[in-house]
């Protein structure tokens, strides 16, 4: 709504959602099966080649400044001719949805251009982000899509605006793996309801291929190498409530066997701080202490909070 009040021109307007009227609902649902792994297979390409980039620019062993000018370089080179498509590319992928001036071959093209450039971007480790870049890389997948099915005469060429906006929610369904942010994401930018059936359907089937294919959320496997690299030794406290539903309930401290071979070394009951030993039993509501290295938090947490069950 407030991005509806202060930026009244939406470029993304001027992309036509059109669906295709010849075909009836089983004909729709199968080509709706064959978008997802076709989506599938892009978004497991764009995270193969995020987490590879980011390795082999780590094994290079040249100077960061070296590596530097071949990545402005290569930017400076793409630019030139290309534009539109440096940066996010959304300009590029807006020309595209409202023109059809490219063939299979040369549309195939452009989006292996972005893939690379993008996934090789992100490699620096420079500020920047994949959320753009990644819905350009749907679109343009949608729109290949599209002339495929157009070359085959299955749909009409006002049909690629549709399967523009359905390859944008689906290549984030699959690389992010969060299916109701991608949706919605994409109803805000085109104020297009009537995509919504569509989505929900192409989102669920991509996110089930994608996940028969092993796609793993990509933050989750950016954020892994940080945890790995992480040496912090300092010793932090996990407290936790004891739920009424956790099976600590009634069992001895020395009795229980927690994650990592931690301890609880500190109970609070009703607002005071308790003697321990390993004969001591918990109750319920009791407030438990578990010391834990800093680097280890993310490891022993959510385990640590499932056995106390917290109200």
């Amino acid at each position: 709504y407030m991005a509806a009040k202060f930026f009244v021109k939406n470029d993304y307007l001027d992309i036509v959602v059109n669906y295709p009227q010849n075909l009836n609902y089983f004909e729709y649902f199968y080509i709706c099966i064959a978008f997802a792994i076709f989506i599938s297979l892009v978004g497991k390409s764009f995270s193969f080649l995020l987490i590879y980039f980011q390795k082999l620019n780590r094994k290079i062993k040249l100077s960061k400044y070296i590596k530097v000018f071949f990545y402005t370089l290569m930017v400076i080179v793409i630019g030139i001719f290309y534009k539109d498509l440096t940066a996010g590319g959304e300009s590029f992928l807006i020309r595209e949805g409202m023109v059809n001036d490219l063939s299979i071959g040369a549309l195939i093209f452009f989006i292996i251009l972005k893939l690379l450039f993008t996934t090789l971007s992100y490699s620096t480790g420079f500020p920047g982000g994949i959320f753009l870049p990644l819905l350009v890389i749907g679109g343009l997948s949608g729109k290949l899509f599209g002339l495929i099915l157009l070359y085959f005469n299955l749909i009409d060429i006002n049909n690629l605006g549709v399967f523009i906006f359905l390859g944008m929610a689906s290549a984030f369904v699959v690389v992010v793996r969060s299916p109701a942010t991608g949706i919605i994401l994409i109803l805000e930018m085109t104020w297009d309801f009537t995509l919504l059936p569509s989505m929900v359907i192409v989102a669920g089937l991509a996110y089930t291929v994608s996940n028969l294919l092993g796609v793993e959320p990509i933050y989750d496997r950016l954020y892994k190498p940080l945890i790995e690299k992480d040496d912090n030794d300092e010793v932090v406290e996990l407290v936790f409530e004891v739920g009424s539903e956790s099976y600590l309930i009634g069992e001895q401290i020395g009795k229980i066997e927690l994650p990592g071979d931690l301890k609880i070394k500190a109970i609070e009951r009703r607002g005071e701080i308790i003697k321990i030993d390993d004969t001591t039993t918990i109750e319920k509501n009791d407030i438990i202490g578990v010391p834990t290295k800093k680097r280890d938090i993310e490891k022993f947490y959510d385990s640590l909070r499932s056995l106390a069950q917290e109200n």
